[in-house]
Parts: C-alpha cells; structure tokens; sequence
C-alpha cells in the first residue's frame, strides 16, 4: 500500500482534494478566476496612490496564498500572484507575469509531487497539454511583451472574466443537477 504524503507547506492544497468536493473546488475555482479578472481589468485604468512596498513578508505571503492556491485547485499560481502584484503592490502588469512565471516553477513541483503520490495525474493527458502549452505559452509571451499595459490588462482581466462566468454556470448546473 502506497504511503500517503506527510501534508507540508504547498503540498496541503494538494492533499486537501482528497476530501473537498470536486463541484465545489470548481465553483471556487471560477469564483477566484472571477474576482482576480475584476481586481486585473480594475487596474486597466491605473493603480491610484504610490505601489506598496514589496518587502520580503509580503512577497512571501503571496507565495504562500498562491502555493496553496496552487495545490488545492491544480492551477499555476500565477492566478493569485499577477493581481497581488500588479493590482495591490502596483507593480507593472508585464514585470508581474514574468515574476510569476518564474516563482510558479518553484510553486507548482511540491503541489504536482503529493498529486503523483496520490494517483491524480494522467501522464498521457499532461504531456499531450504540454506540447500545445509550450509553444503557446512562447506565443502568449511574445504578445503580452509587445502589448501595452492598458490593452494586456482588459485582455487578460475580461478573458479570465468570461471564463470565470462560464465556469461558474457549468458548476452551479452541476450543483442543481444532483
């Protein structure tokens, strides 16, 4: 019998799908996507005041917030972080994604490790993903760096928006549906 993993710092939000309801998980999931879009698409018409300070306890308490986002929901982190970042620190939008897209390489092995251990990763579906997400992400990259900052974030805000309403509905049928 397979050992189960001791839950440790982002490895928790992995464990923890063990024993939260999926529908539920999901409704969340659009929930979170939903309030990040806003929180993205608000910052399209400039961040008011001065940035906040990014001091070490701050940057790693996003971390945490986005590592055990990352665990629980199986998404990169990124979610979490580009709005802190770039809504509530006030750093650029463009310097937020990179910074994510490096911190979230970091963030996603613990989380990815405890779903392995768990049984919950199709190898087959993940590297079929991974051949159209590695050319797409250097796509998206290529984009975001030659689009200006107001234009990147209602993009980004209002598509995270749309998808959040129509991950939303499908799980709250899904409640209904029961």
């Amino acid at each position: 019998m397979a050992r189960r993993p001791r839950p440790r710092g982002r490895g928790l939000g992995a464990l923890l799908t063990e024993y939260v309801d999926t529908t539920l998980l999901l409704l969340a999931t659009a929930l979170l996507l939903g309030s990040q879009a806003i929180t993205i698409l608000r910052g399209s018409r400039g961040h008011r005041g001065e940035p906040r300070e990014a001091t070490a306890p701050i940057l790693g308490g996003i971390g945490a917030v986005a590592g055990f986002a990352s665990g629980l929901m199986g998404i990169g982190g990124g979610l979490v972080m580009v709005p802190l970042l770039a809504g509530w620190l006030g750093m650029p939008l463009k310097r937020a994604l990179g910074t994510s897209l490096l911190a979230i390489v970091a963030l996603v092995v613990p989380g990815t490790v405890v779903h392995a251990a768990l049984g919950h990763i199709d190898v087959g579906i993940g590297l079929a993903l991974a051949v159209g997400a590695i050319p797409g992400a250097r796509v998206g990259a290529d984009l975001a760096l030659g689009a200006k900052e107001r234009t990147l974030r209602l993009v980004i805000g209002g598509g995270l928006f749309v998808i959040s309403v129509g991950y939303a509905v499908d799980q709250a049928a899904t409640m209904l549906g029961r």
